[in-house]
């Protein structure tokens, strides 16, 4: 019983909790335009909203435009 908890605590320490950090470090880096991975993430997920609602705005105001899709 002991031994699955030690096993189990040095996977998670070695094997698992390294890649993890590293992906946390670079995704602080800001490599890309000055921001930092999780920021523009965040943007695309305000973008991804804003084109949501364009476009229900737009099957209330025109339906007749957007039969042949399926949504």
């Amino acid at each position: 019983m002991i031994r699955k908890g030690i096993t189990k605590y040095l996977i998670n320490r070695f094997i698992l909790t390294p890649p993890y950090h590293l992906w946390v470090w670079v995704g602080n880096q800001k490599w890309w335009y000055d921001t930092t991975l999780h920021q523009r993430y965040e943007h695309m997920e305000k973008l991804k909203i804003q084109l949501k609602e364009q476009f229900t705005k737009m099957k209330n105001k025109y339906p007749e435009r957007l039969k042949d899709i399926i949504v």
